[in-house]
């Protein structure tokens, strides 16, 4: 539903007290408000799942070789920035 929302242009978060942010296109956010106060709780939810998972992340890289690398992230980096960073090690050594 969140992917569905950031396709109408708007951008949900949580702020520090752990509230529902919407922003984005002033437009896109009242056509969406019935939907967003209807299911504010699953939102609330899915956004506090996403946070935990962004917190830490593991990954095993599997090179066309044949080998692997286990990388830990604690700061939670996306899939496209541990293969840059990956290919950039493969590319130094």
């Amino acid at each position: 539903m969140i992917c569905e929302l950031e396709k109408s242009g708007v951008h949900l978060s949580l702020s520090p007290s752990g509230e529902l942010k919407a922003e984005g296109d002033p437009e896109g956010i009242k056509k969406c408000l019935p939907l967003i106060r209807e299911h504010k709780t699953v939102l609330i939810a899915e956004l506090r799942d996403r946070q935990e998972k962004k917190e830490s992340s593991w990954w095993r890289v599997r090179f066309q070789n044949g080998g692997t690398l286990e990388v830990f992230t604690p700061s939670g980096d996306t899939r496209a920035s541990i293969l840059a960073r990956v290919s950039k090690i493969g590319s130094d050594r």
